[in-house]
């Protein structure tokens, strides 16, 4: 009986595993967050950062504040598009295996079954005028219209994509529950970072044009249309923002930089 018994000190030692809805074990005494880098001491655009057992990312850029990761893989998410876009059906969270994380099938070709999948709309009308005369406030700052500012930011909580990143239950949640830390954030490139990170490799292979995967950039190319990665011709192209084929989701998590082993 411990309420009597006062001349002794008990010490309880114990380990959590956090069980994730596909029944991956999570150990929380692990370090969540590993780095695989290409200079000893520094963090380097190009290294390969770890966020569980599953979720890796590219530096794309890092101070002594923040460093910005880039998914390697599209988000399982969205529709599948069978017969080369003909049928688009939405896909079932509660039936697929690692929805919501990241996953080399998301947006590739599959020759054997006829079909691509995590394919997602940028946006209904929530950003354009309906007569196409422009960008709505305020994504029209400074005048941009037609030809954008020259291609000003527009993802946020009025896209679609929103939901899959950073809404409840999103991306960024799952993250921290693998133990990512609570201050990260998730968003989509820009087309400025992605220009600028064309020249970053992995083992020889731009980590943009990766030649597997086509995704949503978060920039307006111009009244109606948003910038896009392209995954056959690797290259930028300009997207409709409410087409749901060909485009996926490839998300971008802010981390403070001295979380990073």
């Amino acid at each position: 009986d411990l309420d009597n018994d006062n001349d002794h000190t008990y010490y309880f030692k114990f380990s959590v595993n956090y069980v994730q809805a596909d029944g991956t074990a999570i150990d929380k005494n692990a370090s969540a967050i590993s780095i695989t880098r290409q200079n000893e001491g520094q963090i380097t655009p190009g290294d390969l950062v770890e966020i569980g057992d599953t979720e890796d990312f590219y530096v794309i850029s890092s101070n002594q504040e923040k460093t910005v990761l880039l998914a390697k893989y599209n988000l399982l998410v969205g529709n599948e598009s069978h017969d080369q876009g003909s049928t688009v059906t939405p896909m079932n969270p509660s039936t697929t295996q690692g929805y919501g994380l990241q996953s080399i099938d998301a947006i590739s070709y599959n020759w054997n079954t006829d079909e691509w999948k995590g394919m997602v709309a940028f946006s209904e009308s929530a950003y354009w005028d309906p007569d196409r005369n422009g960008l709505l406030s305020p994504y029209n700052a400074n005048g941009a219209s037609y030809s954008g500012n020259p291609y000003p930011y527009v993802y946020d909580t009025n896209s679609n994509i929103y939901q899959y990143i950073s809404g409840n239950g999103g991306y960024v949640d799952k993250l921290k529950e693998m133990g990512a830390p609570s201050t990260i954030t998730g968003r989509l490139l820009s087309y400025e970072e992605a220009d600028s990170a064309q020249s970053i490799e992995d083992n020889g292979t731009s980590i943009i044009f990766d030649g597997s995967q086509s995704y949503w950039l978060g920039s307006a190319y111009n009244y109606d249309y948003v910038w896009r990665v392209h995954c056959d011709s690797s290259g930028f192209y300009d997207g409709g923002y409410d087409d749901d084929y060909d485009f996926g989701v490839r998300p971008v998590i802010e981390i403070p930089t001295s979380k990073i082993k």
